[in-house]
């Protein structure tokens, strides 16, 4: 995986707080928040970004320690501006090489982050590893781009602008969708009980501009864009725009998107 889809850095984490997380994260966010035991006891979240999962949930915790971590210190340093409790810690650290010792969670959050760690099964044994006997993996994927239209029409703008080159990088976070790969590698990293729930939602933006700075400047695809250096953001950003303008309309604007809710059981 080229690293730079995994690095969230310079003015990538203060876009993505401002335009991307209300667009596509909030929603997903308060179901995966929901969707955790209150009285639980310990709880890490994996990939938490600027921590939008856990300020929804972390206030609800009635026991039990919670580390929200990330591999991006930038997203932390805003993650710790935007919620704070006194069991609440925030930690730098790589999903495929936890550190913590073994067994000292009952659960393990992570919204939207699993497609980004480069080795699955590395991934997934490590979250076994530091989960107690009995514990649960809650986590989400997107579905595919066809189901995310928001994304497939910035995916395509942005082929049509590098047509020699076209940039990749959307097809990362949603290019894991198959569950039954997903379920097979829960399987392999000692993961039973394997439950999942597809849940639709609609995606809005202020304006088709949101929409394009929140794709375009709130993630890694800005890096492909910089790496490039044959068009400056700003067009981009405008070319973005014009294309979410023509596919949603102007605006206030709206479109499908479409995730998995995936909770696995570590075997006793």
């Amino acid at each position: 995986m080229d690293k730079s889809y995994s690095a969230f850095t310079g003015t990538i984490p203060e876009n993505y707080e401002r335009h991307f997380v209300p667009i596509i994260f909030s929603q997903y966010a308060k179901i995966l928040a929901n969707s955790v035991d209150p009285k639980g006891g310990d709880v890490l979240e994996l990939a938490c970004g600027t921590d939008i999962v856990t300020r929804n949930l972390a206030p609800k915790l009635k026991a039990g320690r919670y580390v929200a971590t990330d591999f991006n210190p930038p997203m932390l340093e805003i993650a710790k501006t935007k919620v704070r409790e006194d069991h609440l810690e925030f930690q730098v650290a790589d999903a495929t090489a936890l550190p913590f010792e073994t067994g000292q969670f009952d659960t393990v959050i992570c919204q939207f982050g699993v497609m980004f760690f480069p080795d699955k099964h590395k991934a997934y044994s490590e979250v076994a590893r530091v989960l107690k006997s009995g514990g649960k993996y809650v986590f989400s994927v997107w579905d595919s781009l066809e189901n995310n239209h928001f994304a497939q029409t910035i995916h395509e703008g942005i082929g049509k602008l590098y047509p020699d080159n076209p940039p990749q990088f959307m097809k990362l976070p949603f290019g894991y969708f198959d569950l039954g790969l997903i379920v097979e590698d829960l399987r392999r990293a000692g993961f039973g009980s394997i439950s999942f729930e597809r849940i639709p939602l609609t995606s809005h933006a202020a304006s088709p501009r949101e929409v394009a700075l929140g794709f375009g400047m709130g993630g890694p695809l800005a890096n492909e864009v910089a790496a490039r250096d044959t068009l400056s953001i700003e067009a981009v950003i405008e070319a973005l725009e014009e294309a979410v303008r023509k596919a949603h309309g102007s605006g206030p604007c709206a479109a499908p998107m479409e995730a998995f809710h995936i909770c696995a059981e570590l075997l006793e």
